[in-house]
């Protein structure tokens, strides 16, 4: 495997995929550069596609009367702008980089094209998006339980971290 694919491989969301289909990911990858204090995703604009940090940190904010409310860190291996891969909709989050910070961004097209191909991609998605789905509607509506402990240390619902 290539050190990009071996990468890929490693973050949560394409980790367990055959190296086939790795290698088709990786070749519908953007390789990104930030620096520090860079918005890579600005809250209301148009999306591009889904990112996958390979190193780095990021902070997921929300504008609320005015204020940029800190959501999420997230950091090497993690992925975020999901959301973009289904749907037409402006940012729900802004993120901007905490230190220089290396991305592949798959954009929606390439993305769609892959699912296509290759349902497996589809799935994945669909997970990722039902796990944040849970845990918003956890922290939403706590009930005794981890659900309630969740609630305690995480934003609002309509705040989720990643879900951009």
């Amino acid at each position: 495997m290539t050190p990009l694919t071996e990468s890929i491989a490693r973050t949560e969301f394409f980790a367990g995929i055959d190296r086939k289909l790795l290698k088709k990911v990786a070749e519908s990858a953007i390789a990104c550069d930030y620096e520090k204090g860079q918005t890579i995703v600005r809250e209301g604009e148009m999306g591009l596609g889904m990112y996958v940090i390979l190193k780095g940190r990021v902070e997921v904010t929300k504008e609320r009367d005015g204020e940029q409310i800190p959501l999420a860190e997230l950091g090497q291996d993690q992925f975020f702008a999901e959301m973009s891969l289904i749907d037409d909709k402006p940012r729900s989050a802004s993120v901007t980089t905490l230190e220089q910070t290396e991305c592949l961004l798959f954009t929606r097209d390439s993305f769609v094209t892959l699912m296509g191909k290759n349902p497996q991609l589809a799935i994945r998605l669909a997970r990722a998006l039902a796990e944040r789905l849970r845990m918003a509607d956890a922290i939403k509506s706590p009930e005794p339980g981890p659900a309630a402990q969740i609630s305690t240390i995480a934003p609002a619902a309509e705040e989720m971290p990643g879900v951009v």
